[in-house]
């Protein structure tokens, strides 16, 4: 059997108004969470073709969009792959994202009161809690990540909403399986202190929830994870 006979073909779009870039990008995304991606896995365009019977272009374009979120790398002549962060690039980032994600929390949590804000976040954290028994379906994963722009978009911080990063997180949490009753433990607090008006309670609890992740990151097997990238590097600083 071919290599292109054992391809599993991607399901058929249902939505027109969704380009078939824009579906690549969001396939791509969920198979990193069902297997079918994984960090370092090369994207050959003749593949992606025929698995979504798309032409070069539009692969190309999905590449291209991978690439400026960070979830690919592109090199001339070697083609594309699913990128690979070191260990500490994946550190790095959760870092960011603890403080980040705290912020969020915090100031959800003091403008809960605002008109409409907690009908808003209430809808996507119960909606969220629903999936306590099917932690693993990828309809958890954007459930739980609308809870987080909800989050962010009731803090109303412009600049947090636009700099929080929302894709090479799924990169990190591939290799990251923190116990469900432990997430969906460390939601409730996050949203109940949210719902409660505690600016305090919401943050820690969600820098708590992140840093059980950074724990989990730091007993991870050396072979998990890929070399820093050139442009990650930091050189030290130049004198004149």
């Amino acid at each position: 059997m071919s290599r292109a006979t054992k391809l599993k073909r991607a399901p058929a779009p249902s939505d027109s108004a969704v380009s078939a870039s824009d579906r690549i990008v969001s396939d791509v995304v969920r198979g990193l969470y069902d297997g079918r991606y994984a960090p370092g896995q090369r994207l050959v365009e003749p593949d992606l073709m025929q698995r979504y019977e798309v032409g070069r272009s539009t692969v190309r374009e999905a590449i291209k969009r991978l690439s400026a979120v960070g979830i690919a790398t592109s090199h001339p002549f070697r083609g594309a792959q699913i990128r690979q962060l070191s260990r500490k690039e994946a550190r790095d980032f959760l870092l960011i994202l603890e403080l980040m994600i705290g912020l969020a929390a915090r100031l959800a949590a003091a403008n809960i009161e605002e008109p409409g804000r907690r009908r808003q976040f209430n809808d996507v954290y119960r909606q969220l809690l629903t999936f306590a028994n099917d932690h693993e379906s990828y309809e958890m994963v954007r459930a739980r990540d609308r809870f987080y722009r909800v989050m962010t978009r009731i803090g109303d911080n412009a600049e947090l909403a636009r700099s929080l990063p929302d894709t090479q997180v799924h990169l990190v949490r591939t290799h990251l399986r923190v116990s469900a009753e432990q997430r969906f433990e460390d939601y409730r607090r996050i949203g109940e202190a949210i719902l409660g008006g505690d600016q305090q309670a919401a943050e820690s609890a969600a820098r708590r929830h992140i840093r059980r992740s950074m724990t989990m990151l730091d007993e991870l097997p050396d072979e998990t994870f890929g070399p820093d990238s050139p442009e990650y590097s930091n050189p030290a600083i130049q004198e004149d």
